[in-house]
């Protein structure tokens, strides 16, 4: 009999612990679940040092969060190298292996462009970081970019050279996505404000020797030079540009100039160099409070890259937080209805389509082995 009763006992008390971590379970606030969320960029190949600036964005804001917020975040890094078929790839392993719902990063257009397809299918939110193009910005409903779009930047920076004074220009440009969208923008505008397009000379991606289209430049006597490339092609060219003796020409590019090695290896070369930055003109303090602490902790000036990395990861972490890990349609409808949030490049507000937005465009120029703001 005592065998019995202590057989019911145990079995009313299994039951009573089951109920007890049901109504557990069940009542636990919606924050306290695991926040998984995939990161894709360019962290290997050619683009790797901007993999890098993802790489400090993502680590700062991470730093920044409560410990208890903090300790429930998973993230799975997966490498897209700049390349379509690679970030296809990580895509496919994200959502399928990992069961992500939540993916943040993918800079180049050829990434976000193979990608978009698996993502809305599988309604998967996906925070881009780069400029967006066109195509890009008009992606389906799960997607999202805090940039505004590269028509915005090369319209302002179309309209300082005009303004400026310069009235023939010549444009030397890496034949790729990001690089070609820069380079129609710009001849759009620029051709708009009145201004005249004397030598267009395409360069393949991974060519060293740029002293033909750079001669072509040359014999066509203009009054200044627009770069659509960056980096190492950057640098290439502005070295060749000084050994065809028309280094001394204004320069203008595009917001991807802007990286450490141009200041380690071309400052000098670099000197004098115009570009847009998608950022807001009018520096907030959310703005100025975070080029402090990434300059303490990395030791050189923020990039828009590690900017946007920094505000996705925040904003998406805190709708999460709001809506549960489950609640997909809660996190769009607050990822879609930002506006004037405070964040790293400045008060970000966010289109009908998810893009970011900013009243003017920055233009930021090359100055004492420095970027700075134009004033």
């Amino acid at each position: 009999m005592m065998k019995k009763q202590n057989t019911i006992y145990l079995g009313i008390g299994i039951v009573v612990i089951i109920l007890i971590a049901a109504i557990a379970i069940f009542s636990a606030p919606k924050g306290e679940e695991t926040i998984k969320i995939g990161l894709m960029g360019p962290f290997s190949g050619y683009a790797a040092q901007f993999g890098g600036m993802i790489d400090n964005g993502l680590n700062l804001a991470l730093s920044e969060l409560p410990e208890e917020t903090r300790s429930k975040i998973e993230i799975v890094k997966e490498d897209d190298m700049c390349d379509s078929t690679e970030a296809l790839n990580a895509a496919q392993k994200l959502i399928q292996v990992d069961g992500l719902d939540y993916v943040i990063g993918q800079m180049c257009n050829e990434a976000v462009l193979s990608t978009e397809s698996l993502f809305e299918n599988n309604k998967v939110i996906a925070l881009t970081i780069g400029l967006p193009s066109n195509s890009i910005a008009n992606m389906g409903p799960y997607h999202f970019s805090f940039s505004p779009e590269i028509k915005y930047l090369m319209s302002a920076i179309a309209k300082k050279a005009k303004d400026g004074g310069v009235n023939k220009i010549a444009i030397v440009y890496m034949y790729a996505p990001f690089e070609t969208e820069n380079h129609n923008h710009f001849i759009k505008y620029f051709k708009e404000a009145g201004g005249i397009i004397v030598a267009d000379e395409s360069i393949e991606r991974g060519t060293t020797d740029f002293r033909t289209p750079i001669q072509k430049v040359k014999n066509k006597n203009p009054d200044a030079i627009f770069i659509a490339a960056h980096t190492n092609e950057l640098i290439s060219i502005l070295k060749q540009l000084k050994e065809a003796g028309i280094d001394d020409l204004p320069k203008y590019g595009i917001h991807a100039a802007e990286a450490p090695v141009i200041l380690s290896d071309a400052a000098d070369l670099a000197e004098g160099l115009i570009y847009p930055y998608p950022a807001d003109k009018t520096q907030s303090q959310s703005a100025i409070d975070y080029a402090k602490k990434y300059e303490e902790k990395y030791h050189f000036a923020p990039d828009p890259y590690s900017s946007n990395t920094y505000d996705s990861l925040k904003i998406l972490v805190s709708a999460i937080k709001d809506c549960g890990y489950n609640n997909k349609e809660c996190v769009l409808e607050k990822l879609s209805s930002i506006k004037n949030y405070p964040g790293a490049n400045g008060l970000l507000s966010v289109d009908a389509r998810g893009v970011g937005t900013y009243k003017k465009i920055m233009l930021k120029t090359v100055k004492d082995g420095k970027f700075i703001r134009l004033k």
